[in-house]
């Protein structure tokens, strides 16, 4: 079997940045090895560019050059945006640390503006479909088919991300107020409320998994 290995040229100095910059991510930021790699191919690439330059000091890299080389990006490499922007995060975070140690004054990247991302709009499912869904499809008669069902009328009903559901408790299904409480993005919580109608639906669900899974739910209000 073949292995591609893809070399980076870097002069000595650049090389003794670059070791320090990445023992910084792992013994003090106790970043991950997959986040260390990717800084690292980042900076690699960058020095590769440095290259036809000759010997450089970090003092001597100007925004200019920085920009040529995301210009090279964009143009020969064809990059999307938000790649690029992850190569600039890196730079940032690089020089940052050249500053703390001193090694140079004044960072090249002040001046370097993120490129634009494009947002994409959001999908949702049609009105018919979800009828289609919930008259037409039949799910299985078990307790598996119970709690799929469920699980999309909920996604329906309230719009809650699939983090917040699969973190859904016994204690955030609130009966009286007819609500359920979610932890959203941020450890923020959100109150939703829950036609009662379908909070009866719920109430159901919960009052019969507890007799048949009892303590071994661990509180969930979800379990197969």
């Amino acid at each position: 079997m073949l292995t591609l290995v893809i070399s980076f040229f870097m002069l000595p100095t650049h090389q003794s940045y670059l070791s320090a910059f990445l023992d910084y991510l792992k013994f003090q930021k106790r970043y991950s090895q997959h986040t260390i790699i990717s800084y690292e191919n980042d900076l690699r690439s960058f020095f590769q560019f440095l290259a036809p330059y000759g010997e450089m000091e970090l003092s001597e890299i100007k925004p200019v050059i920085v920009r040529s080389w995301l210009a090279d990006l964009k143009a020969n490499q064809e990059m999307s945006s938000k790649s690029i922007n992850r190569k600039i995060s890196s730079l940032k975070s690089f020089f940052k640390f050249q500053l703390k140690q001193q090694q140079i004054t004044v960072s090249p990247m002040t001046t370097i503006i993120s490129p634009k991302v494009g947002k994409k709009l959001p999908q949702y499912v049609e009105k018919r479909d979800t009828d289609t869904l919930f008259t037409h499809v039949e799910f299985p008669d078990s307790w598996k088919g119970r709690t799929d069902r469920l699980i999309l009328e909920l996604l329906y009903n309230t719009g809650i991300r699939k983090a917040e559901l699969i973190s859904l408790t016994d204690q955030h299904v609130d009966a009286h107020s007819s609500t359920i409480k979610v932890l959203g993005k941020g450890s923020k919580e959100r109150i939703i409320p829950v036609a009662p109608g379908f909070m009866q639906v719920l109430l159901a669900y919960k009052n019969d998994k507890n007799k048949e899974a009892g303590h071994s739910a661990g509180g969930h209000f979800f379990v197969n």
